[in-house]
Parts: C-alpha cells; structure tokens; sequence
C-alpha cells in the first residue's frame, strides 16, 4: 500500500509507526543483570502482550489472529514472538481492505 493511499484513509497515520514509541525502545531483559544498565536497541520482535497492546486489542485476541493465519508469529523454544514487520503488514492489509 502506497503512502498516498494511506493519506487518503487516514491522513496522521501515513509514515508514522503502528504501536507505541515506547515498545520500539525497551531495554532488553537480561542487560541489566549483566551490566548493571540498561541498554536501548531497536525491537524486532515483541510478545503477544506487547503486540496486543500495539493493535489495542486483547492477548487472546492475538493468539486468535495467529492460529487464523492472519497474523505471522515464530517460535523460539516454548516462546511465541511477533515480528514488528509482521504487524506492520497486518495493519496495512486491513488498511486496504477499508479501502475496497
């Protein structure tokens, strides 16, 4: 979906990210502990949590639209993570299928 097309649905979401500025720059979990600091990198991948939190709907919600299909996720161990690029692809397929 082009930006001109996203303007025309919704003029202050063209160019500006999907979830939360917060949620791009958390600390990483274990940097603490081991350097006693928290360091700030971009993130790739969030929990179900964190990208329910970014779409404004429910944890279960996610887990729904991932066994659906809908919404691409990977497992790392027992753990589930969503790709940001997965919910930016996510957020643009129901932008265009307001569009239609």
């Amino acid at each position: 979906m082009s930006d001109r097309a996203v303007q025309a649905v919704a003029p202050s979401l063209a160019g500006a990210p999907i979830w939360p500025a917060s949620l791009a720059l958390l600390p990483l979990r274990g940097d603490r502990e081991r350097t006693g600091r928290e360091s700030v990198m971009e993130r790739t991948l969030l929990t179900a949590e964190e990208a329910a939190e970014s779409l404004k709907v429910g944890r279960c919600k996610v887990y729904d639209l991932i066994r659906s299909g809908e919404l691409e996720s990977i497992k790392i161990g027992r753990l589930r993570r969503i790709p940001v690029d997965s919910l930016r692809r996510f957020a643009q397929r129901l932008l265009a299928e307001g569009l239609e």
